[in-house]
């Protein structure tokens, strides 16, 4: 699939599997780490926006 035909969250995820596949080392750990810990608040806020619906 072309890149061009992404969506931006296509683009996004690839970019950030990218960076994270080539985090080694103690700093590459906790960099990792960190976002791993920020994507899950980020998924905890979008699952309770949407509970409220339900």
């Amino acid at each position: 699939m072309s890149l061009l035909s992404d969506t931006h969250s296509d683009r996004l995820a690839a970019r950030v599997t990218e960076l994270l596949g080539r985090a080694d080392g103690a700093e590459g750990a906790a960099g990792a780490a960190g976002f791993r810990e920020t994507e899950e608040r980020a998924l905890r806020l979008k699952t309770d926006f949407y509970d409220q619906f339900g």
